[in-house]
């Protein structure tokens, strides 16, 4: 175990990891804000840069808010990692981290990026309940979650604050004994009202199922799909077009 330092966080990474620099190598720091004074452990290093464990925070960030989702974390879900900054920081850190690519991958000295448009409806600003779309693992007892972070450990979860209320109440709704499942997919036509559940598992055949939910179903067996109930497919409407988005 390494002995734990101290950094000023000056940046943030693709994937929303704070960079601090100690000795010459920048330090990636996830579940960090850039600007915070924080003490860390080194866990992983390279030549050039290093990944570090959070241990305190010792000088928080104006826009450190507490998570929303009990399963957020270091050692939780790592369906997501930006809950802890608040939105208005989350979508500016977003914007830097494009520009900052555009930079250094791209050799633009000067990107034109422009602010980053936050999603909305009615009801205003949508902090959470926006993704059409999840991957589903399931725990060795057969209850749906996500990877644990840096893990291919899942962990069982109940509700995402994250999917879309179409999606999550799908989601709530799958209780299905089937051995042979290996993962679900979820998809949602936000501007349509279409869902799609896939079914993947590593066996040929499709099962004969009596599934009672508001949505199409699809098996995913290696890369061929086959429809169960419904079509394999969804349709949303972006600007005035319609799409249709496969289940793969």
């Amino acid at each position: 175990m390494s002995k734990p330092i101290e950094l000023v966080l000056d940046g943030i990474a693709h994937g929303g990891e704070a960079l601090g620099h100690q000795a010459g190598k920048v330090i990636f720091v996830p579940y960090a804000i850039p600007g915070e004074r924080v003490q860390v452990e080194i866990v992983e290093e390279k030549a050039r840069w290093a990944r570090a464990r959070l241990l305190a925070v010792l000088e928080p960030s104006p826009d450190r808010v507490a998570p929303p989702c009990p399963y957020f974390g270091p050692d939780g879900c790592g369906g997501c990692q930006w809950q802890h900054i608040a939105y208005e920081r989350q979508a500016t850190s977003k914007g830097e981290i494009v520009a900052d690519q555009l930079r250094r991958l791209g050799r633009i000295a000067a990107p034109p990026v422009a602010d980053v448009v936050a999603l909305a409806n009615d009801a205003g600003v949508l902090e959470y309940g926006y993704r059409n779309q999840a991957q589903l693992a399931l725990t060795p007892d057969g209850k749906l979650g996500y990877r644990r972070t840096g893990s291919q450990d899942v962990i069982a979860v109940d509700s995402c604050l994250l999917l879309h209320p179409r999606l999550d109440a799908l989601h709530a709704a799958l209780d299905i004994a089937w051995p042979a499942l290996q993962g679900v997919g979820l998809r949602a036509g936000i501007n349509t009202g279409d869902a799609l559940v896939l079914f993947e598992t590593a066996g040929a055949e499709a099962p004969e199922l009596e599934i009672d939910l508001p949505a199409s179903c699809a098996l995913l067996t290696g890369r061929e799909v086959q429809p169960l109930i419904g079509d394999a497919w969804i349709e949303e409407a972006v600007a005035g077009q319609r799409y249709r988005v496969s289940a793969e």
